[in-house]
């Protein structure tokens, strides 16, 4: 059996993203385990030769199917077809617009989970109206088993709910407010019903004022996310990869240049 398959859903416009992603994975993973790398793709037309180039190190796997869904469908659509397609002991997701940064990151993840906590990913912040202090699919570790078992689905909802006594604990908002279900957040709901629990890398972003000081890869002026466990830079991620440009568009090349510099220690 494989120790740990990474999934990564791909659309348009993302082959030159997952490239840069799959090459911070080969500087940073231990490499003490089993690997395989799961690419899904959800629209016609991705170039998978970009994707795999100057990666010889892994073996990948890609997994095809085109929908209609647009957005947080179709991405929650490639991830069902990810897990479908998965068979090792744990899990990894990543978006196509994430970099990995820290060194042994799989490993470090992986201790989280146990018995009772059965994921752990990135969070979203307290004033983006969605789960708080629960992981979602940008960076997240899983077990396989557990998630195959409880016939885990990301297709999310996309409606907004009140939050009552009877979920208050499930999606971490107070009573009143209202939480935006979005891909994944639905399958929070699915594990702690079920008696399992989670854990978060925590947001740490130049649009969040507070979390500035704990910037580690990007500076205030920048744009994407940092996401920590234990004050230790696990991912970073830049978002919009549908339509900005990987090569040109000049806030991707600020972030690129960021983490490339985080990476060869001069940061």
């Amino acid at each position: 059996m494989i120790d740990l398959q990474i999934g990564i859903p791909c659309g348009p416009n993302s082959e030159f993203f997952t490239n840069f992603l799959l090459r911070s994975i080969k500087k940073t993973i231990s490499r003490n385990l089993s690997y395989e790398i799961l690419i899904g793709i959800n629209k016609a037309g991705v170039d998978k030769s970009i994707i795999t180039s100057g990666i010889d190190d892994f073996k990948i796997k890609f997994f095809e199917r085109h929908t209609d869904f647009l957005s947080s469908q179709g991405h929650a659509d490639c991830l069902n077809l990810l897990l479908d397609n998965m068979t090792s002991k744990w899990g990894v997701f990543l978006d196509a617009d994430v970099a990995m940064l820290s060194k042994n990151w799989e490993t470090n993840l992986i201790e989280q989970l146990d018995k009772q906590v059965v994921m752990i990913g990135s969070e979203y912040h307290k004033s983006d109206g969605k789960i708080v202090d629960r992981p979602n699919v940008i960076t997240c570790a899983f077990d396989v088993e557990v998630f195959k078992m409880i016939e885990a689905d990301f297709m999310p909802s996309m409606k907004s709910i009140d939050i009552d006594e009877n979920n208050k604990n499930i999606f971490r908002k107070e009573i009143g407010e209202k939480v935006f279900l979005d891909t994944g957040c639905d399958l929070i709901q699915n594990l702690v019903e079920k008696g399992f629990e989670t854990k978060t890398l925590k947001i740490v972003s130049p649009r969040y004022v507070e979390t500035h000081k704990d910037l580690k890869v990007l500076s205030p002026r920048q744009r994407g996310e940092e996401y920590h466990l234990n004050k230790i830079p696990i991912s970073t991620h830049i978002g919009r990869s549908l339509t900005r440009n990987f090569n040109n568009d000049p806030i991707i090349k600020d972030w690129k240049k960021s983490v490339e510099e985080w990476l060869n220690g001069q940061i």
